[in-house]
């Protein structure tokens, strides 16, 4: 009997034991759900205001007439994804100055990044294709700054001789300059003047062209510098194949039709626009190439890759897939960062989850100041507009917007 007493004590011990043990796991349970995920807030598209803008996909035509300029450009744009950014070789040098596509006019011979006295060697040598960006610390008193551009040539031997004639317009330019050996690269055009480094190197029907402005006369660390930026450019140019001018119509310029879902004026050209969104307007950028359109690369570097970025279209904006719906979302949060001086709009009515921003600076590449950042689906876009008279905004960024936003939300 007592046996039995003791076994039934037992037994309600470790029943209370599993009961409060299961307790626990169960509020466990309850208070752990996981991540919260974003989630896209409603709206009617039938109340928005498009304006002049269709708001559905179609095709983006080209203009009628290509130039050898427009067609040449095709090539430019593949160039960019292989083109080193100076955030690479030196993280002091994060703040985008200018990102362009090259051809052989004044307005890439501007003393900007390439000298006005490299146009005609440019011309002489069939120079064709290019492209080139600069960052710098954005600091006045300790400037460091690094421009690298890709020039394309016919053949190899072109592209030498061009590197040969820029060399030696220096020495008419720059008489002062002396030589400086690049570590590692000894067939490389190196020469310092104070606090200025120049180099050139041709690479098969390629020249990459370089100058660094150090805060202070120290040829040993400009050396490096430009060593390291032929350390990681080099080998991009070398896996960089060559399209041959005749083929440069053949290549994809509209890869899985991401073009037709980036929204279009009806017009020529949009009125609020830069001419300066010409050169990239239609063009399409993996992830590699569209980090060289981000202003700040301590926030934006490794976004695009962050966010699995696949393919990039811009237009009258720019527009990004990623990998999902909560990738966009982060994707929007970072490219409506405001800066310093930066200050936050209202979105365009019925869209409340479009991020707007007035910036204190034009844009480097795109020459606006006002933008909207829009998510559908695991697309972002990213409206642009120069912004009105007295800083207002223009109807048209909303217009635009609203357009995008309908165009992505009918094609889910």
């Amino acid at each position: 009997m007592k046996k039995s007493a003791e076994n039934a004590r037992r037994a309600a011990i470790v029943w209370s034991a599993i009961f409060a043990l299961s307790s626990v796991l169960a509020s466990c349970g309850d208070s752990v759900q996981g991540k919260a995920l974003p989630r896209m807030s409603t709206v009617e598209l039938e109340k928005l205001d498009f304006g002049i803008f269709p708001p559905e996909a179609h095709d983006y035509v080209f203009t009628t007439r290509r130039t050898s300029a427009d067609v040449y450009r095709i090539e430019s744009r593949r160039m960019l994804s292989y083109l080193v950014s100076p955030f690479e070789v030196d993280e002091d040098m994060s703040i985008l100055e200018s990102t362009r596509l090259l051809d052989v006019s004044p307005s890439t011979f501007d003393d900007d990044v390439l000298p006005t006295a490299f146009e005609p060697i440019a011309q002489q040598h069939h120079m064709f294709a290019g492209v080139s960006t600069r960052r710098s610390n954005g600091s006045l008193r300790a400037h460091k700054g690094m421009s690298i551009a890709i020039l394309r040539f016919p053949s190899d031997s072109a592209a030498q001789a061009a590197a040969d004639g820029f060399e030696r317009i220096l020495d008419d330019t720059a008489p002062e300059r002396r030589p400086l050996t690049i570590p590692g690269h000894a067939d490389a055009k190196g020469s310092a003047r104070d606090s200025k480094g120049y180099l050139f190197q041709s690479s098969g029907p390629y020249v990459i062209v370089s100058s660094l402005t150090w805060p202070e006369p120290d040829h040993q660390a400009i050396a490096q510098t430009l060593a390291s930026m032929l350390d990681q450019q080099v080998p991009k140019v070398v896996a960089l194949k060559p399209t041959a001018p005749e083929d440069i119509l053949d290549l994809p310029t509209n890869p899985e039709g991401i073009l037709r879902l980036a929204v279009k004026s009806p017009k020529t050209s949009a009125t609020d626009l830069s001419s300066q969104n010409a050169a990239f307007k239609g063009g399409v950028f993996d992830a590699a190439g569209a980090r060289h359109f981000n202003v700040d690369a301590v926030r934006l570097e490794n976004v695009l890759t962050e966010t699995g970025v696949d393919l990039v279209a811009h237009v009258e904006g720019t527009l990004y897939r990623t990998r999902d719906l909560e990738a966009a979302f982060h994707l929007q949060s970072t490219l409506a960062e405001l800066g310093e001086l930066d200050h936050e709009i209202p979105g365009p009515p019925g869209i409340s989850d479009a991020r707007c921003v007035s910036r204190d600076q034009y844009d480097p590449v795109f020459d606006t100041r006002t933008e909207c950042v829009i998510v559908r689906g695991r697309y972002v876009a990213r409206l642009i507009s120069w912004g009105a008279a007295g800083g207002r905004i223009d109807p048209l960024l909303y217009q635009r917007t609203a357009a995008q936003y309908a165009i992505l939300a009918k094609v889910e």
